[in-house]
């Protein structure tokens, strides 16, 4: 929004006087609402990028389930047909794992986030990895979640969700 606001001082050479633009005050208006609107949405740490915050709970993901017994083989697994979040061995299952985390669950919680479309991306995905990096031997599979929600401040939920979908 800044590129709509005017400097006092500037106006084109050879006019007496700058113009005021009517646009002006009305994105000083929304800018000043969005970010009040930024300031009191606690999605995560203040000072934290989402894609941090995304890295942050893919990881403790990846260390929740190695602490029972998954082996990890690979993170941010991309394709054309989409990315999948953690690829893992349990036993004699290869388990692809998406990762949510949500700061709320005003619309469902961070499960319920991962809509049919999301899980045929995800699902696509992992039998062009399977194709790829598997096609000698293709293991029985499973998609589990791994769900964090935040519901209040430093307090989080984690729920592992096997056979997701």
């Amino acid at each position: 929004m800044a590129w709509l606001y005017r400097s006092a001082n500037h106006h084109p050479p050879g006019l007496d006087q700058p113009k005021t633009d009517p646009n002006e005050d009305i994105a000083r208006h929304i800018d000043s609402n969005i970010n009040i609107i930024l300031d009191r949405t606690p999605i995560m740490a203040r000072g934290t990028s989402a894609q941090e915050w995304g890295i942050r709970s893919e990881t403790r993901a990846r260390k929740y389930l190695e602490q029972r017994g998954l082996v990890f083989i690979a993170a941010n697994y991309h394709s054309r047909y989409g990315e999948i979040d953690l690829i893992m061995r349990d036993d004699e299952h290869i388990v692809f794992v998406e990762v949510r985390a949500r700061s709320g669950n005003r619309f469902g919680g961070a499960a319920a986030s991962i809509v049919p479309e999301k899980q045929n991306r995800i699902k696509i995905c992992a039998q062009f990895y399977l194709q790829r990096e598997l096609s000698n031997h293709l293991p029985a599979c499973r998609f589990d979640v791994i769900a964090i929600d935040l519901n209040q401040p430093k307090e989080e939920q984690l729920n592992w969700i096997k056979n997701a979908f």
